[in-house]
């Protein structure tokens, strides 16, 4: 058990560098998603607690992304005294019975860690009433929850840079494919328009066909 005072600063030396880390993950201020409640109700099962929660740390605030005991996604300080003991030690946290806030007797907390150490939140279950017996395997387990919290984020970040650097691509192709469709509308139009040489005939056709292959070749890389 983490014995726990309150600290004076729970602000890092990389807290910089750390509030960079999610915004990249875009989880703040997002609504509530089913696989992010269903691991917070898996947290709560494992211990059998009243609540479990699913937070990511802001400069200032706590976010909850889920909280099964609260409807909708709300904000505390991250001052708080129930959270800020992992904030401050990024290391699971247990206190199996201590008057911690209210009514608050029961508090677990693993912390949410990328690969490279920065802690962007936590996953925690408590309780109203003091859990005197806790095992190594229920601290596992949430250790493992954390870790797949930490999954589901990779996963959306991922999503999001395929997306984005699809749309990116899109969009240089589609200015590429343009230019070749706006030649081959001239071309077609020369050629309608006045009598031409059997050579100028070929030499556009050339053109055209120069131009098709180019819009056939961004196609392709397109949908390759």
């Amino acid at each position: 058990m983490i014995h726990y005072e309150t600290p004076v600063n729970t602000i890092q030396t990389s807290e910089e560098d750390r509030l960079k880390r999610i915004q990249q993950y875009g989880i703040l201020d997002t609504p509530a998603e089913n696989d992010f409640d269903t691991i917070a109700l898996l947290a709560a099962e494992i211990f059998e607690t009243q609540n479990a929660s699913i937070w990511f740390i802001d400069k200032e605030d706590i976010f909850f992304k889920s909280n099964l005991n609260i409807q909708e996604t709300v904000r505390v300080s991250r001052e708080h005294s129930l959270y800020a003991p992992v904030i401050f030690k990024q290391e699971i946290a247990v206190f199996k019975n201590v008057l911690m806030q209210e009514d608050i007797r029961f508090f677990a907390a693993a912390p949410i860690l990328t690969t490279d150490g920065f802690m962007l939140g936590a996953i925690s279950v408590n309780d109203h009433v003091p859990h005197l017996e806790v095992s190594n395997s229920q601290i596992k387990m949430l250790q493992l929850l954390s870790g797949m919290i930490m999954e589901k984020l990779e996963e959306r970040f991922i999503s999001r840079k395929i997306a984005q650097n699809y749309h990116e691509r899109f969009h240089r192709l589609s200015h590429d494919i343009k230019n070749p469709v706006t030649s081959i509308s001239l071309y077609a139009q020369l050629l309608g328009s006045r009598e031409m040489s059997r050579d100028k005939v070929f030499s556009m056709a050339e053109k055209i066909e120069k131009s098709c292959r180019g819009i056939e070749k961004n196609l392709q890389e397109l949908t390759g």
